[in-house]
């Protein structure tokens, strides 16, 4: 998925799975909100780049990294869209749109970006589906640029066990026809999901490639922390620190740092 951008939630309600918009109107029990995170490359564990948090009020308005920033648009409690400059230009390079449904859960992804002449054109759409709340699948449209249509490039199936996501089944297409099925399993320990412990409007606003190929939305479907997930075979491990008031402070993947948090705290 085109990395969605997604809330969060408090430690006290991941007694049951949330859809999106329940924890992102909730902020966290002891008041603080993240104002850095720092990213990490998977190969070399070095510092990738810096992400740094705009707050006004309650919201994320805007993200900031090493050569571009983004704002966020809101209509009421929901995000519903970002808007990419790069450095200091006025103009932007790429902006996105998101749709919700009346229970407020996230049905619709517009990806827009700039052709060769400066015109916007929609390079991505994606729908997803719900069971109650439970997130049970994505499709997405890409087009190559400018005046091609949207095409099917890609599904995901979600699996549950007891109310926890525990399958991703990814099918890629070609011509309208499927030409690859990936299947990545996911085990999670008994702790709560940090992730979701991290300042509201995080997941509406957060650069998401320290989570490797699970996504946002993946991750708020975990009622507890992720292990391991386990894609042909090969397994992906996951750790995690907590600084001394019990905010995610540090992840890591395979025991190398992928990304580091810091908080603005009353």
């Amino acid at each position: 998925m085109k990395k969605l951008l997604f809330a969060s939630a408090l430690l006290a309600l991941l007694s049951g799975c949330m859809k999106f918009e329940e924890y992102k109107l909730n902020s966290q029990i002891n008041g603080c909100k993240i104002s850095t995170m720092y990213l990490y490359g998977p190969a070399t564990g070095t510092l990738s780049d810096t992400a740094r948090f705009t707050w006004t009020g309650n919201d994320i308005t805007r993200v900031s990294l090493s050569s571009m920033h983004y704002d966020l648009a809101y209509s009421g409690n929901v995000v519903v869209g970002r808007t990419f400059y790069s450095g200091a230009a006025a103009q932007p390079f790429q902006y996105d749109q998101f749709g919700y449904n009346p229970s407020l859960q996230l049905t619709r992804f517009a990806r827009f970006e700039k052709d060769m002449n400066g015109a916007f054109y929609q390079s991505d759409s994606t729908a997803l589906q719900y069971s109650g709340s439970m997130l049970t699948g994505f499709s997405q449209w890409t087009s190559s640029g400018g005046a091609a249509p949207l095409v099917l490039s890609r599904r995901r199936e979600y699996s549950y066990t007891g109310g926890n996501l525990s399958e991703v089944r990814e099918i890629e297409y070609r011509n309208g026809a499927a030409v690859d099925t990936t299947r990545t399993s996911l085990q999670t320990n008994n702790d709560p999901n940090w992730f979701l412990s991290i300042n509201p409007r995080f997941w509406a606003a957060g650069p998401l490639s320290a989570f490797g190929d699970i996504d946002a939305l993946e991750q708020t479907q975990l009622q507890h922390a992720l292990e391991r997930q386990t894609t042909g075979g090969l397994p992906t491990i996951y750790s995690y620190s907590l600084d001394d008031k019990g905010n995610l402070a540090e992840h890591k993947v395979n025991g190398q740092v992928a990304a580091r948090y810091f908080y603005n705290c009353p």
